[in-house]
Order: C-alpha cells, then sequence, then structure tokens
C-alpha cells in the first residue's frame, strides 16, 4: 500500500519540495549564487588544496542542508 502511494505521487512531492527549497533560499538568484560558489570552489580546490576553497565548500554545504533540513 505504501509503495503504491509513493509511485503514484512521488512526482507532486518533488515538485512541491523543490519549490519549497527556492521558498527557502528566497529567490532563484540565491540558489543560483550558491551553486556556482560552490561549483568555483570545487574548482578552485582542484587547482589549489588552500584553506579557503574547504571552508568555502563546508558553508555552502552546511546552508544548503540547513535549507533542505528546514523545508522537509
Amino acid at each position: 500500500m505504501t509503495i503504491k502511494l509513493i509511485k503514484n505521487n512521488f512526482a507532486k512531492w518533488i515538485t512541491i519540495y523543490k519549490s519549497n527549497i527556492i521558498i527557502g533560499f528566497g529567490e532563484v538568484k540565491d540558489l543560483f549564487l550558491m551553486l556556482i560558489l560552490l561549483l568555483l570552489s570545487f574548482l578552485f580546490l582542484l587547482h589549489k588544496k588552500q584553506f579557503i576553497s574547504k571552508f568555502i565548500i563546508l558553508l555552502v554545504f552546511i546552508t544548503i542542508g540547513n535549507i533542505a533540513l528546514v523545508q522537509l
């Protein structure tokens, strides 16, 4: 019974969850800013392994994780 309900409503839940995450960031621009910052930090980490890039990656993951946890 539970699996049938999950299969029938999974697409609806995902769209609601995506919209809630965007609302949690405030705007789509903020979400894209975090994703771009995460991507650039990864590239900088691959190029030069410095503490600042690790720190930025950690902060972005904490921010995204916090918003995802609150939106559940």
